[in-house]
């Protein structure tokens, strides 16, 4: 009750009776009148909702009447160290085909135009493979704050368009890799705006959505909200296993 004017309140949690105290001390708060607003892991709704904690997902949960033909689409935009070297293990297990959205043709004006290539190869690779789209990972700054920022939001632009092309080729999945990237994803390249949450991919780790609202050809295709400095270097491939219909549990 003390956390008053918009004050902060970091938890540390180590485990969910942790999490079980915190939730008990918010709903008290709660009832005697406070207000919060929750910026949390996929743990904690959980247990604010008093929901058991359940497995990872696997494929047959995900699908209960079957997994669909077709292949699924990885968009990666986060350039931390560890989702460079979950990329690397995903590619040495195989199976996707691997399509650059090139930054420097994206900054120096012709971004419509390698767009539109981008998407041509994209759909073009999904009729026979799983594909993985990235940024290229040399990051690139500008010369200030403001620089840097307006780079950021032309390149998550390009983005947002190339998913926005690929929907017609209609992926039985789809899988966001980094915070910012699986936001402008799920917002405006797929327009999601409401979706049922089926569970974590990982114990309390990588949510699945089912989109309910969204672009038509998106409502109902798996979608995998995947953190960027999240899970062991082989989270990725068992993430991808999984939506192939693979169980590799990752170490």
């Amino acid at each position: 009750m003390q956390a008053t004017d918009g004050a902060f309140v970091v938890i540390n949690a180590s485990d969910y009776a942790d999490l079980e105290i915190v939730v008990l001390g918010l709903l008290a708060a709660e009832n005697a009148g406070g207000s919060f607003l929750s910026r949390v892991g996929p743990s904690f709704p959980g247990v604010l909702a008093g929901l058991a904690p359940r497995p990872p997902l696997t494929s047959e949960v995900i699908w209960p009447a079957g997994r669909p033909p077709g292949h699924g689409l990885v968009v990666v935009g986060s350039h931390v160290g560890l989702t460079s070297r979950q990329i690397d293990v995903a590619r040495r297990r195989g199976g996707l085909v691997e399509v650059e959205l090139e930054v420097d043709q994206i900054l120096d004006g012709r971004a419509p135009r390698h767009v539109t290539e981008v998407v041509a190869r994209l759909a073009e690779t999904l009729t026979s493979a799983d594909a993985l789209l990235f940024t290229s990972r040399n990051l690139t700054r500008g010369s200030d704050a403001a620089a840097s920022l307006d780079i950021a939001r032309r390149i998550s632009d390009a983005v947002v368009e190339v998913v926005r092309g690929i929907r017609a080729a209609k992926p039985a999945w789809v899988i966001a890799k980094g915070g910012i990237t699986s936001h402008d994803t799920a917002v405006r390249g797929l327009e999601i705006r409401r979706a049922e949450v089926i569970g974590q991919m990982l114990p309390g780790l990588v949510s699945v959505l089912r989109p309910v609202e969204a672009a038509p050809e998106m409502v109902g295709v798996p979608y995998v909200v995947f953190a960027g400095n999240v899970g062991g270097d082989d989270a990725l491939a068992h993430v991808i296993d999984v939506l192939r219909g693979r169980m590799q549990m990752p170490a």
